[in-house]
């Protein structure tokens, strides 16, 4: 899934592009966006761990794929001249972007609807990103967003 190498592969196209670089800055920072999602999992996982639940195992490995899409994300943006913020329409990060609720089912319900948006917000990007190097690592990301969504639609079925 991940690719380490990407971050260091100075080899790709960039050019300064304002309209592209806020584009990444809402899948980097948005209500559903990659830092938020990181967090959360985050917070999550934290709180189940210590309990022995497994959702709390795979909410750690979510984290750590949303932590790795972030700093891909933050990258991109820089390149194209952007700044990376935490920061979404004008209101910067604090801890009540994310749910502190304890229930896993609920936990599961959110988490599956901050994936779906995610995953929308990732196509929107992709149709209106036109730099393929960026298209095709969107896509990659968006790819393993889907396979979350996949992974907390089985979790929530064996509750």
């Amino acid at each position: 899934m991940k690719n380490p190498d990407f971050c260091y592969n100075r080899s790709y196209s960039f050019k300064t592009n304002p309209y592209h670089a806020n584009l990444l800055q809402d899948l980097y920072m948005g209500s559903c966006g990659e830092v938020v999602s990181f967090l959360q999992f985050t917070y999550q996982s934290n709180q189940l761990i210590p309990f022995g639940k497994p959702q709390g195992k795979i909410f750690k490995e979510l984290a750590c794929d949303d932590n790795f899409h972030l700093t891909e994300l933050a990258e991109l943006i820089i390149l194209l001249g952007g700044n990376i913020e935490y920061c979404h329409a004008k209101k910067f990060l604090s801890g009540s972007i994310i749910s502190y609720s304890k229930d896993i089912k609920s936990m599961l319900h959110q988490n599956i609807e901050m994936k779906e948006k995610s995953i929308i917000a990732y196509k929107i990007a992709v149709a209106k990103i036109e730099n393929i190097n960026i298209k095709n690592k969107l896509i990659a990301i968006s790819k393993t967003e889907e396979h979350h969504l996949f992974l907390l639609k089985n979790e929530l079925a064996k509750i």
